[in-house]
This record gives C-alpha cells, sequence and structure tokens, in this order.
C-alpha cells in the first residue's frame, strides 16, 4: 500500500473509531479522512521517502565527485531529508 494511501486509510480507522466512542454515525469516516489529507496539505505536511542520494551531474574529476559526496554526507548528517507532498498533485499531462 502507498504511503498516502497508508496515511488516508490510518485516519480513516482513527475517525470511525472516535466516531463509535462517542455514539456518533461513523460513515463520515471517509470523509473526514479525506478533508484532513487536505487540510495537513495546505500546511504543508509532506511525507518523508528514501532515496538514492544522486550522482554528481558536474562534472567526472573524482576530486570534485568525493567533495560533492561529502557534502551529501553533511547535508543528511545535518538533519536534510528528501520529502514528497502529502497530496499528488495532478497533472495535466503537459
Amino acid at each position: 500500500m502507498a504511503t498516502r494511501e497508508k496515511i488516508r486509510e490510518e485516519l480513516k480507522v482513527h475517525f470511525r473509531l472516535a466516531l463509535a466512542y462517542k455514539g456518533m454515525d461513523s460513515s463520515i469516516a471517509d470523509s473526514l479522512s479525506i478533508s484532513s489529507l487536505y487540510l495537513l496539505s495546505e500546511l504543508d505536511v509532506v511525507i518523508k521517502v528514501d532515496r538514492e542520494l544522486p550522482e554528481c551531474p558536474y562534472t567526472k574529476d573524482e576530486l570534485l565527485i568525493g567533495a560533492y559526496k561529502e557534502a551529501q554526507e553533511d547535508f543528511v548528517e545535518a538533519g536534510y531529508v528528501a520529502t514528497a507532498p502529502l497530496i499528488k498533485e495532478e497533472t495535466d499531462g503537459n
């Protein structure tokens, strides 16, 4: 299951349980989970993703490539991560 779908499903389960606990109609749990995802997306919440670090695109010089890789490692150690939007933007094919 994709990360986005898993998040939506977990939200739906949470809302269903919370609504049932309060004795309310839990059939709106799906709508609440989707609305919550859009709200979180508007608040710039992102998903942390795993990916390989890109190769040095600028040169074939081994010294520069080594410096590039060291800089990448410094960023990772400092806490920089790859992210993806919580809501995948629809593309129009262009």
